[in-house]
């Protein structure tokens, strides 16, 4: 100890066994273990914090696992709660998963090579399935991911410098986030992406916080888990730009080298299963699904945006006659008369007459994009509200168009302010969050594809709020503080 200090308080040591004692910092039991308190004196504090259950060392992993329960609680109360768990889109991910099973490789029900979808889920589909679990247990083993996901939410949160009580907030966030649920409890992509991707962002985050050199280790596993996760859903196909950006203003040395390790290690993975389509589809992509969807939906959602009526009824009748205008296209290339065209040749076709389409119509292109973001990132609260409460569907959708609006503002104040305190990890946040909402901003846009996003969202909407709480508190004292003289 340094010298006397009257400012310093002192120390007391009641008779009974006190939490100092046990810890350590008072006695001869555990002599040379101090404890928090101890050392802050030690450090000159002058304002030590009193003894608390929070002065515990292993609060952080106390308050981490009741995040995971409280995750857990609203997962398996919704699993109890919903016994449908497949969607339209689930046989496109089981089919290819039983034919891997029984040998026949990765094909369609059909017989023909399967290009729509890439062998990330089915692959973790047909493992699940090899060990002798069922839909039903998939979609345990999802609800258990997705719950377990929440520890990782809270220490984000926590090394993003909010207070353990907002970061336990964002776990509640999270765990109450309804397109979360109901994406774990469906035969669908949205937990498995989820599960590569977080650690994918912690360690680009980590970058930002400047602790240690970026190493080229840790590069090749950003690109890794990259290229992995395009491998279960192509939209992360471009994800390379925002982590090319991180890493480019995080790195001080070696910048072009970790460069190009992230961008080698990333594109390995897509490259081959697009060297595998073209082998046995005919065509070099990573998915073919892509052509389906820019005309289906996205065009089609152009056409139809400006219509009155419902949005979704007048896209259908769009997409209907798209899809024999590209009829006929196809026929005119020569391609209706083959019985083995694949899906892939014909998406080719999709894909000429989708940007043809969103070319012609810039104006509209960018009214559905501002639509379909608005709906990913601000809907799926409706259904939530109305299936706990009873209340009827409009007002439950209004609610939760309200709780989404309040969640985004939330989220910019909470990227405002990470601005002040790490710059890097503010815009490696927004971009994230940019680019899983606006790429599929279309007529397919729906709210469980914000779901990958939804942990870093949480938490971004968590310290927006703790700034709100603080400004509006630092607000009440001015106003106690100010002396209104008598007239």
């Amino acid at each position: 100890m340094g010298p006397y200090d009257p400012r310093r308080p002192k120390l007391r040591n009641p008779g009974f066994l006190s939490l100092g004692k046990i810890l350590g910092g008072v006695g001869p039991k555990f002599k040379g273990l101090k404890s928090p308190r101890v050392m802050r004196l030690d450090s000159g504090d002058i304002n030590p914090p009193s003894w608390k259950w929070t002065m515990f060392p292993g609060k952080d992993a106390v308050l981490a696992l009741l995040g995971i329960l409280l995750s857990s609680t609203f997962h398996f109360a919704y699993f109890l709660s919903d016994s449908e768990h497949i969607s339209p889109d689930s046989p496109s991910y089981l089919e290819p998963a039983i034919s891997m099973l029984k040998g026949k490789g990765f094909v369609g029900s059909n017989g023909l090579p399967e290009t729509m979808r890439t062998p990330g889920y089915p692959l973790f589909l047909a493992v699940c399935m090899a060990l002798g679990m069922g839909v039903r247990e998939i979609v345990i083993l999802q609800h258990t991911l997705a719950a377990i996901l929440a520890g990782g939410v809270y220490y984000l949160a926590r090394r993003l410098g909010a207070s353990r009580g907002f970061a336990l907030l964002a776990c509640l966030l999270y765990g109450i986030d309804f397109p979360s649920l109901h994406g774990a409890n469906r035969i669908l992509t949205e937990i498995v992406f989820t599960t590569i991707l977080f650690p994918l962002i912690w360690i680009v985050l980590t970058w930002t916080k400047k602790e240690g050199a970026v190493r080229p280790f840790g590069a090749a596993v950003v690109g890794v888990l990259g290229g992995l996760s395009a491998l279960v859903r192509p939209i992360s196909l471009f994800y390379i730009v925002p982590l090319s950006v991180a890493l480019w203003v995080s790195g001080e040395r070696r910048r072009i080298l970790n460069l190009l390790i992230v961008t080698v290690a990333f594109a390995i993975s897509p490259i081959m299963w697009a060297l595998r389509n073209q082998e046995q589809a005919g065509v070099f992509t990573l998915s073919s699904i892509t052509g389906e969807t820019l005309l289906f939906w996205r065009a089609a959602g152009v056409l139809a945006i400006k219509e009155k009526g419902e949005f979704d009824a007048n896209r259908a009748l769009q997409a209907e006659r798209l899809r024999e205008i590209a009829a006929e296209r196809v026929a005119a290339n020569g391609l209706a008369e083959r019985p083995s065209l694949t899906h892939a040749k014909k998406a080719e076709i999709y894909s000429q007459v989708a940007k043809e389409i969103l070319l012609a119509h810039p104006w509209e292109t960018l009214l559905l994009t501002v639509r379909g973001a608005a709906v990913t990132l601000l809907g799926g609260g409706g259904a939530g509200i109305s299936a706990l409460t009873g209340l009827p569907r409009s007002l439950s959708r209004f609610l939760g168009a309200i709780y989404g609006s309040m969640c985004f503002l939330f989220f910019l104040l909470g990227i405002r302010m990470l601005w002040r305190e790490n710059p890097h990890a503010s815009i490696f946040l927004a971009m994230t969050v940019a680019y899983f909402v606006l790429m599929p901003a279309g007529g397919e846009a729906s709210p469980r594809f914000r779901v990958p996003i939804v942990p870093c969202y949480a938490v971004c909407i968590s310290i927006g709020l703790g700034k709100a709480m603080l400004l509006a508190s630092e607000k009440l004292r001015s106003l106690r503080g100010v002396h209104v003289p008598e007239p």
